[in-house]
């Protein structure tokens, strides 16, 4: 069974930090795709920081404090789909949600797709655009200093807007 590129990349990034170390081999015939496809896709993996290519196959990255939004968002993609789902399930129609950073929130966003007329407050860029995507949807985008590399917003503003609401 072939996986999508980056459900597959999840894969690897969770199998290697699972057992410490695989080999490309091992890689290849556990997704039943070529060693040059592996490659390819280790290649990405530790451009992102998140393997290291060891002699033989590719282990995990040393820890970093903060790993880039793009690189964070395959780690334990699995699990982040289930509680994304969860968390679904438990909010009625017209509810409004505050949305923080984090890849977690996006896949939430995602899962919530099917509801009608939700509001939502966010300071994550990724959020508000899968959130815009419906047209019953209501969403508002806090203010702030723009930190690219994650795409979400922060600062005082952002602060201050969250501390003005009680949840």
């Amino acid at each position: 069974m072939q996986k999508r590129p980056t459900e597959r990349q999840a894969g690897i990034v969770e199998l290697v930090r699972a057992d410490g170390f695989r080999t490309i081999e091992q890689l290849a015939e556990r997704f039943d795709v070529t060693p040059q496809t592996i490659r390819r896709d280790v290649n990405a993996l530790c451009d992102e920081g998140l393997l290291r290519r060891r002699h033989g196959g590719v282990e995990p990255a040393l820890e970093h404090e903060n790993i880039a939004y793009r690189a964070r968002k395959v780690l334990n993609v699995n699990d982040k789909r289930k509680i994304a789902a969860l968390v679904a399930r438990e909010i009625p129609n017209g509810a409004s949600l505050f949305f923080s950073i984090g890849t977690t929130p996006e896949l939430v966003a995602n899962a919530l797709l099917q509801h009608r007329d939700l509001r939502i407050f966010t300071n994550n860029l990724n959020v508000a655009y899968v959130a815009a995507t419906n047209d019953s949807f209501e969403v508002t985008l806090i203010g702030g200093r723009l930190r690219n590399r994650d795409r979400d917003v922060l600062g005082p503003e952002v602060e201050a807007f969250f501390n003005s609401y009680k949840v």
